[in-house]
């Protein structure tokens, strides 16, 4: 487990210093790890961008 939150801070790191800071803002700041499994992360995004869609994203 301490690997998985050493990855994710890792992760939100490299985001935040690669995209501008309102994309980062918008899209990243509210990410949350869900699972890392078989070298494959699970991801919950919870941006404002799913206000225009609804439940569908």
């Amino acid at each position: 487990m301490a690997h998985d939150k050493e990855f994710w801070a890792r992760v939100l790191e490299l985001a935040q210093t690669q995209l501008k800071k309102t994309t980062f803002d918008f899209f990243v700041a509210e990410a949350k790890l869900i699972k890392i499994e078989n070298n494959q992360a699970t991801i919950h995004l919870d941006s404002p961008v799913k206000n225009y869609f609804g439940n569908k994203i």
